[in-house]
């Protein structure tokens, strides 16, 4: 999982902090886990997931225990607990998820002193003041010294990004505030459709102090998604991005392949594959030189990932991942091996109760 993190620099005279403001910035974990929801473990009467790992040279299969899960009575996740071993104190973060209407949650995240996911300026604002670096924590501890964030998450879009994350320290005091998604001051924006005898184009435009940007979505009679494409103009100069994407369907109307163009140029494909309606296999491709995939996940015949098999190919040298799952007849995970370019590198044991 990468996280991407743009480097902020304020300059400013006291050493005194007021709330700032945060674009392009994911926060770990808490932006992959507050809205988890697993419906299939509370029709099964549990309401607990105990995941332990053992590396694969070990004698025992799943000796520590990595990860824990808490749900509410409609399948919610509302604690979990990461660490590399959890039952002897090897704990890294602790999440308390609050869902607060249908689009919003609360998620307040604890890191304990001995957390492997802190460094020396994680949560800090890392600064120069009177020629000298200093580094201004951000929050404040609890009386047992974790780093207590409280998050307040909005709703999603298609791609999984929230619409922001408002985050306070423990005295509420808001400390920042996120944005995942490029957001400038717009100065105009607006919409417009043309509708023809074969379908519809829908395009947005935006301007703002920096950019132009227009999306272009194209429908035929049937109201189907055929391509969307979009620009981005940087004012000032003649720089620009721009990428479209093509859209394949079966005679049933299915969704079975997706064609895209990104930023630099490169062509992707995903496909789709499905057997007496149900689907059986994903694959992702972008270098389309060989016969070798970027991404390739099948699922059994009641829809369960059984396998995962991802190439980084914007690596040298390429490295592949493979996962596979055991399942059981309820649906539920019971095993993961973790491959690591072809060798089995650690193993997962999963419990409920």
């Amino acid at each position: 999982m990468k996280y991407f993190l743009f480097v902020l620099v304020l300059l400013f005279s006291p050493p005194v902090f007021a709330q700032r403001i945060v674009k392009n910035i994911l926060i770990p974990y808490i932006m992959d886990e507050f809205d988890t929801t697993d419906s299939l473990l509370i029709s099964n009467g549990y309401s607990e997931r105990l995941i332990y790992k053992s590396m694969s040279d070990s004698s025992k299969v799943g000796e520590s225990l990595v990860r824990y899960e808490e749900y509410n009575k409609t399948g919610q996740l509302k604690r979990l607990t990461l660490g590399r071993d959890i039952l002897h104190g090897k704990i890294n973060l602790l999440l308390i998820c609050n869902k607060l209407s249908d689009t919003t949650w609360s998620v307040v995240a604890k890191y304990p002193p001995g957390s492997e996911e802190l460094t020396s300026i994680s949560f800090s604002l890392d600064t120069i003041i009177d020629g000298k670096r200093i580094i201004i924590p951000l929050y404040k501890k609890d009386a047992e010294g974790n780093i207590v964030i409280r998050s307040v998450i909005g709703k999603r879009d298609e791609d999984g990004f929230a619409s922001y994350a408002k985050t306070y320290d423990l005295n509420d005091s808001l400390i920042e505030t996120y944005y995942p998604l490029y957001r400038g001051d717009q100065k105009k924006e607006w919409y417009d459709t043309v509708a023809g005898p074969y379908g519809r184009t829908e395009n947005y435009h935006m301007v703002d102090d920096k950019v132009i940007f227009r999306s272009t979505e194209i429908y035929n009679k049937r109201n189907r998604r055929l391509q969307s494409s979009y620009v981005t103009q940087n004012l000032g100069s003649v720089d620009y991005d721009e990428g479209y994407t093509m859209y394949g369907y079966d005679t049933a109307g299915k969704q079975i392949c997706r064609v895209s163009q990104g930023e630099n140029g490169s062509i992707g494909i995903e496909r789709w594959y499905s057997k007496d309606g149900k689907l059986t296999r994903y694959t992702k491709d972008y270098d389309l030189i060989d016969d070798s995939l970027n991404e390739d996940r099948r699922y059994d015949r009641y829809g369960n990932l059984i396998f995962l098999e991802h190439v980084s190919s914007d690596m040298w040298p390429v490295y592949r991942y493979s996962f596979r799952w055991d399942v059981s007849v309820q649906g539920l995970y019971q095993r993961k091996e973790e491959y690591y370019s072809g060798k089995l590198r650690s193993i997962y044991r999963y419990k409920y109760r």
